[in-house]
């Protein structure tokens, strides 16, 4: 999903010649990052800590 958001965003930066529209996966991906921490069943400050913790 994200990649087919990303070319029809990338289709639409050529033809209109606006930047702002590849912004749109961006943002997709930031949201889909949080709804993924959401899952997590840890708090959401616990689950940050977590993520950044690994090695």
């Amino acid at each position: 999903m994200l990649l087919a958001a990303a070319i029809v965003c990338l289709i639409f930066t050529i033809k209109k010649r606006k930047g702002v529209y590849l912004l749109i996966p961006i943002a997709l991906m930031g949201i889909y990052f949080i709804i993924e921490i959401a899952r997590v069943p840890l708090g959401f400050v616990e689950t940050i800590e977590l993520i950044f913790n690994l090695k």
